[in-house]
């Protein structure tokens, strides 16, 4: 009989112990992931893989959150809340930065590597942050280049929520 009851405490805690136990969130990333993860897919001259690096989902919750708390981001969330419209918008963008590079620099096979990267600005929402990053790189024929990256940050987890903007590549 004890040894029957020592087997079902030793399961029972066993079982309360993995389910305690929290899981990693996927969908949680690092600046550093995000910002590999936006070189890498500029480098591909991918549309689709741009738009689907886009949290799309979570940038709608991050805002319609904030506009909940505070009504002056209503118009925002109104704006992003066409997710057909937003999409395209974000395709644009990216088109614009790939047609930047290679008709306005006149780069011909081209790709960038990062250097380094640092935080320049935080703005502060009433749910979450929006961090700015300035992204130092390399080009294949090692000239130095830098590009501003926004990453929208809730919790410990960070979300590409906004586009590159084709203005935001800049030779140094």
């Amino acid at each position: 009989m004890k040894l029957k009851r020592l087997k079902f405490l030793i399961i029972l805690l066993i079982f309360i112990s993995i389910s305690c136990t929290s899981k990693p969130n996927k969908s949680c990333k690092s600046p550093e992931s995000l910002i590999a993860e936006s070189i890498k897919v500029i480098n591909s001259r991918n549309t689709q893989e741009y738009v689907d690096l886009i949290s799309y989902e979570k940038s709608l919750e991050l805002w319609e959150k904030a506009k909940e708390i505070d009504k002056k981001y209503s118009e925002t969330y109104d704006i992003i809340s066409n997710k057909d419209n937003m999409l395209k918008g974000y395709a644009m963008s990216y088109n614009m930065l790939i047609g930047t590079i290679e008709e306005i620099h006149k780069l011909k096979n081209w790709s960038f590597d990062i250097s380094d990267f640092e935080i320049v600005n935080i703005e502060k929402l009433p749910n979450f942050t929006i961090e700015k990053y300035k992204v130092n790189l390399l080009d294949n024929k090692k000239v130095k280049w830098s590009m501003t990256v926004y990453l929208s940050k809730e919790k410990d987890c960070y979300y590409v929520t906004e586009p590159i903007h084709h203005t935001e590549l800049v030779k140094d």
